[in-house]
C-alpha cells in the first residue's frame, strides 16, 4: 500500500486518489508525477542507504539524481 501511495507501483485496477487527484491515471503527465513525487517521500526501516556513503552523501545522491544543481544541494542540506 506504501508503494502505492509512493507512486513506485501501478495497482493492476481502481484508482488512488490523494487531494482529488488520481495519481494511478495514465494522463497523469510526467510533470504532474514529478511534482507529486517530489511532495511525497517514503523512508523506509532499513533506510536504504548505500553503506560506502555517509548520510550526507546519500541525501545528495537521491537530489543529484533529481537533476538539483549543486549549490541548491549544499543549500538544502
Amino acid at each position: 500500500m506504501i508503494n502505492l501511495l509512493a507512486n513506485t507501483d501501478i495497482p493492476s485496477e481502481g484508482n488512488i486518489i490523494v487531494n482529488d487527484k488520481n495519481i494511478a491515471d495514465t494522463k497523469f503527465s510526467k510533470h504532474q508525477k514529478v511534482m507529486y513525487k517530489r511532495s511525497t517521500g517514503v523512508i523506509y526501516q532499513d533506510y536504504k542507504l548505500i553503506n560506502d556513503m555517509t548520510v550526507y552523501e546519500n541525501v545528495a545522491l537521491a537530489l543529484r539524481v533529481q537533476r538539483y544543481p549543486l549549490h541548491k544541494i549544499h543549500k538544502k542540506l
